[in-house]
């Protein structure tokens, strides 16, 4: 039956999901056994006698895989959560502290910098659009790389994106597979490192564990949250730097395949109307022979495109927009493992207080 269930799954779903699925149940449900001796060892005499042992280790396969399946099919949720999109007042007011943060850090770096520039170019968006600016390491890096098609080749990324991607060379899909696989892998790590840290110490509080043990608990498994997550930052980085490189080796690929002419492959400005005319067509269903041509529009684009993405801007432009925050003040705001952190001694200084 293993084999058959196996079978099912693909080698990222069991890396990336039933893995650490099978982790967390293993080390929550071993803590509560050790936390309700005897009562769990007469429990596991009964079910040996009765000949069940070999259905509930079937049982217990069942349970992480559909744990894993669940999870898995929330990776993305579990991105959005880490990229900062909070719901409720709660997450609104996270959110906008956090964006806060990341606008001051913006507006104190210089594109003359070289080590400045470095994180520009993989850590922020433009400093000249603060507007996109999100409220976490992990949202800016993929902001970064998500708005780069755009400010180079006027490609609406969520449009033209799913369609570049299957005509990517094998390679390259693979080495973005792969960088994607080991970001969502941490990130799902950290998540259930989290989860387990939450429950694993309040277990531990409620059955009156030595503050020590519960302290431990708490900090091992929350520096392991932040750990991994810090891992997918890196991992976060590596899948830009890819997604970076696939734009720029075939962004012409799309309009080959489509077979636009080849004049139009050779000028920029033709290749960047060429982009807007398709977003339009397949996102808002306008075919190009409704659509106002960009160089006859006052504006220089057409009306509802995003077609202040396909701006010459790079990393190294003047930083206007971090400028015009300079003028503003703004409170403080910690970033979100300073708040984690806090958090965590927060509940340190409970349990010390209230402990036996």
């Amino acid at each position: 039956m293993f084999d058959e269930v196996m079978k099912l799954a693909d080698r990222r779903f069991l890396v990336n999901a039933f893995l650490p699925c099978a982790a967390f149940i293993l080390a929550l449900t071993g803590l509560v056994a050790l936390r309700a001796l005897p009562y769990s060892v007469a429990l596991w005499q009964r079910v040996t006698a009765a000949g069940l042992t070999a259905a509930v280790l079937v049982a217990a396969l069942v349970v992480a895989f559909f744990a894993a399946a669940f999870v898995s099919a929330q990776t993305g949720a579990i991105i959005r959560w880490y990229e900062g999109g909070w719901s409720g007042p709660a997450g609104r007011l996270a959110r906008a502290a956090g964006r806060r943060c990341h606008l001051r850090r913006l507006a104190r770096l210089d594109p003359g910098d070289p080590a400045d520039y470095d994180r520009i170019y993989h850590d922020y968006p433009l400093p000249s659009r603060p507007q996109e600016v999100q409220a976490t390491r992990l949202g800016n890096i993929l902001r970064n790389a998500e708005s780069y098609p755009a400010d180079r080749y006027g490609m609406e990324t969520a449009v033209i994106w799913p369609r570049l991607h299957p005509l990517l060379p094998e390679p390259v899909s693979a080495a973005l597979a792969a960088a994607k696989a080991d970001m969502e892998f941490l990130l799902v790590v950290s998540a259930l490192a989290a989860t387990f840290c939450c429950a694993a110490t309040g277990v531990l509080a409620a059955t009156g564990t030595p503050v020590a043990a519960t302290l431990s608990c708490l900090w091992l498994s929350g520096g392991l949250a932040h750990a991994s997550y810090r891992g997918a930052l890196g991992a976060a980085r590596r899948y830009g730097g890819h997604l970076k490189v696939a734009v720029d080796l075939h962004h012409l690929t799309l309009l080959r395949h489509l077979d636009f002419p080849d004049e139009e492959l050779r000028d920029a400005r033709r290749q960047r109307d060429a982009y807007t005319s398709l977003a339009l067509w397949w996102y808002r269903n306008v075919p190009p022979a409704l659509q106002a041509r960009p160089d006859a529009d006052a504006t220089g684009g057409t009306s509802g495109t995003g077609a202040d993405l396909a701006g010459d801007d790079g990393p190294g432009a003047a930083p206007a927009g971090p400028r015009q925050v300079r003028g503003r003040w703004w409170p403080p705001a910690p970033s979100l493992p300073t708040i984690a952190a806090m958090g965590a001694l927060a509940v340190s200084v409970v349990i010390l207080l209230f402990s036996p």
